[in-house]
This record gives structure tokens, C-alpha cells and sequence, in this order.
């Protein structure tokens, strides 16, 4: 499931409203055995709320340029465990 980067790119501001829908969402797919993808990670703050939150992948420009290739396992933006 992906998860609008909208919020994702608003879970470090200040008012706490995307945080709580990241997170909401984060816990509702993994109740549900759904993986989760954070869009728009852009910075390292916003790497660490993503893992934080515990979205199992990270996509952005922070943690790769987009390409036809998918990589998963090797990126330090992943937290599949």
C-alpha cells in the first residue's frame, strides 16, 4: 500500500496531523499483513519518522533517484525484516 507523500512529507511538521495519519495507516496495513511504501522521502528526517512510524519501504528522492531498475533489499531505505 502506498502511502500518499503528501503526508509522508508533512510528518515532520509541526502540527502533528500527518504524523497521526502515517502512523494510523502504518498500524491498520500491518494488522492486516500489508506492506507499506512511504512516498516523497526527501530528506533524513524524514527517512527516520518513516522507520519510525514502521512503513516497510521508503521511496524519494533521499534514498534514490527514480529508475527502471527495482531495488529493494540492498537500500538502506528498506526496513523489511
Amino acid at each position: 500500500m502506498k502511502v500518499e507523500g503528501d503526508f509522508v512529507r508533512g510528518m515532520t511538521g509541526k502540527s502533528g496531523v500527518d504524523m497521526s495519519i502515517v502512523k494510523s495507516i502504518a498500524t491498520l496495513a500491518k494488522g492486516l499483513g500489508i506492506r507499506t511504501v512511504g512516498e516523497y522521502v526527501e530528506s533524513e528526517d524524514i527517512l527516520k519518522a518513516v522507520e519510525g512510524v514502521g512503513l516497510t519501504y521508503a521511496q524519494g528522492f533521499h534514498v534514490g533517484v527514480p529508475s527502471p531498475e527495482l531495488i529493494i533489499a540492498e537500500h538502506p531505505g528498506t526496513f523489511d525484516s
